[in-house]
């Protein structure tokens, strides 16, 4: 049986076999409107000028001053912006956590290489 490292252990401290999340990122529309009715958000427009993307995913109530948007119009700023969805999985369920961030497309290169290439991990 192996050893842990340093540790001399034959099996993993419990911190080790905590839950491990994977992220996803995709610029795919198909994908991003299954992610988010799979958490639970829909998208809005904020009600902060100062935000960085003009667009925000929202579950429950919206904010004073926050709008529903259409998803038409998502993809719209969404293209307009230049980002891609990261999101993040349960390495074993594949289950999407909740997390997620908008990220600029030049950030990844696989997005950037080729227009085919619309998916990385």
């Amino acid at each position: 049986m192996p050893t842990y490292a340093a540790t001399g252990m034959t099996e993993p401290p419990d911190v080790w076999t905590a839950e491990s999340v994977s992220i996803c990122i995709t610029v795919y529309h198909e994908h991003i409107c299954a992610w988010a009715e799979q958490v639970g958000v829909r998208p809005s427009a904020p009600n902060e000028n100062h935000r960085e993307y003009p667009f925000v995913f929202t579950s429950g109530a919206l904010d004073p001053g926050s709008a529903d948007m259409t998803w038409s119009d998502f993809f719209l700023a969404f293209e307009r912006a230049n980002v891609a969805l990261a999101y993040g999985t349960h390495t074993r369920t594949l289950e999407p956590d909740g997390s997620h961030q908008f990220v600029s497309r030049a950030a990844v290169p696989e997005l950037v290489k080729s227009n085919t290439v619309k998916s990385a991990i």
